[in-house]
């Protein structure tokens, strides 16, 4: 994935190198959704929790230019 460098992530105080690849994903009894971050291996790094599906896509627009025609 290609930042646009935006926003910066921090995992135990450093630095997150490369984001390889994000997921939005629900929980049962959780009425929001977090955009995970996930490194080369498909493994979470990180993620950010957003109120509405909408919300998360727009913050991997804003952080990724993903569109939300571009999620499958």
């Amino acid at each position: 994935l290609e930042s646009t460098n935006k926003v910066e992530h921090y995992v135990f105080g450093e630095p997150v190198e490369q984001i390889c690849g994000l997921q939005i994903i629900s929980y049962p009894n959780d009425s929001g959704y977090y955009l995970l971050y996930l490194d080369k291996n498909g493994q979470e790094i990180t993620d950010t929790y957003h109120d509405t599906i909408e919300s998360a896509v727009d913050q991997a627009n804003f952080e990724f230019r993903i569109k939300k025609s571009e999620w499958s």
